[in-house]
């Protein structure tokens, strides 16, 4: 019974310094007053709380080995704060909306006369766009038992609950950024209104990627390799070489045939096909600029894969942060804490059209 009060004490330390179990530390002091020992003090307050129920979970953990090792399942990396550029400084919390202007230059000069009197003016309008604020959030609870149980098995559990109520928080985040929200007016990096779409060229009747590979004479590779050299050089000659892409973006799938397929099956070139395109690419040089994510799988106009080049730079595209993710102080409910976290997001802002583009037909 001494190492089942001494873990109990232990317990409420730890809860006391997190500031999270008043109730219980005030009563376990209440009992220390009155003469009783730390633990017996600890034990005391727990008792007359929920002694059946604390007997009979420890009852089931002595039944049981419990590995300190905690197994979590496996979910998606959330990639989208190194795929686009985030602001989250700078922006006040407390706003429902921001908003921000475009500005561009009208009028040409011309050639004129001696003595002319009709000199043609140019000046600058800007346009006002505004984009709303949305909050989101989860929580967490976390019980008695569940402390106690969890200081026994040295589980971090709080911790865990913790993180993965964040993760949550981030999640959403990322499939918002990714795809938007109708319903909320975001649109997504994956799916913008207003982004050009190519289509992979169609070569001897074959249009996908895997039914080029099943052209003769090294055809398949060479024509994906023009795909992608296309694709990439249509952005710089839309602007005029004022924009130019320097991210590449697209699905496991496309990764998987650049980095697995040769340029020559008779081995006169064993370059795969992703490194011929680097070697050749005035754009995209290195696979730092190269990443996939999942979001891409089946963001196409036919739900299948979608390759996305853009020119990451904040003044075209950024994903707005008002309020990074914050833990709100506990809230107990009967032996129970309930902990809130929220944050906001504002969307992701395209000032720049141009600057992002889609290659479809790639599967």
């Amino acid at each position: 019974m001494n190492k089942y009060r001494q873990l109990i004490a232990q317990a409420l330390e730890l809860a006391a310094d997190r500031g999270e179990l008043e109730l219980l530390h005030a009563r376990a002091r209440q009992a220390q007053a009155q003469g009783a020992s730390r633990s017996d003090s600890a034990y005391s307050a727990l008792k007359t709380v929920r002694e059946d129920a604390l007997d009979s979970s420890f009852m089931a953990l002595q039944l049981q080995q419990l590995e300190a090792e905690i197994y979590r399942q496996v979910y998606p990396d959330l990639k989208w704060r190194t795929i686009m550029p985030v602001k989250n400084s700078g922006l006040n919390p407390g706003a429902e909306s921001f908003a921000w202007r475009k500005y561009d230059t009208f009028g040409v000069a011309k050639f004129f006369a001696n003595m002319a009197m009709d000199l043609p003016l140019v000046g600058i309008k800007g346009e006002k766009f505004v984009s709303k604020v949305e909050a989101l959030g989860d929580g967490y609870d976390i019980s008695v038992d569940e402390l106690l149980a969890a200081a026994m098995a040295n589980l971090p559990l709080e911790q865990e609950k913790a993180s993965f109520a964040a993760e949550a928080i981030e999640r959403l985040m990322d499939n918002t950024a990714a795809k938007g929200d109708t319903a909320l007016g975001f649109e997504g990096f994956v799916n913008q209104s207003t982004a050009v779409i190519d289509t992979a060229a169609t070569v001897s009747g074959q249009t996908t990627w895997a039914q080029k590979l099943t052209l003769t004479n090294n055809g398949g590779p060479i024509a994906i390799l023009k795909d992608l050299h296309d694709h990439l050089f249509a952005m710089d000659l839309a602007t005029y070489g004022k924009i130019k892409p320097n991210r590449l973006l697209m699905s496991q799938f496309a990764m998987n045939i650049l980095s697995t397929t040769q340029m020559s099956t008779a081995g006169s070139n064993n370059r795969t096909i992703l490194q011929q395109f680097l070697e050749s690419s005035p754009y995209i040089r290195s696979m730092e600029q190269i990443d996939t994510w999942f979001h891409l799988n089946n963001a196409s106009s036919t739900s299948l894969t979608r390759i996305v080049s853009y020119c990451y730079d904040r003044r075209y595209i950024e994903a707005y942060v008002p309020k990074e993710i914050e833990v709100l102080p506990a809230q107990p409910h009967g032996f129970t804490w309930k902990v809130p976290m929220w944050a906001k997001f504002g969307g992701l802002v395209n000032r720049m059209p141009m600057s992002i583009r889609y290659l479809d037909g790639v599967e």
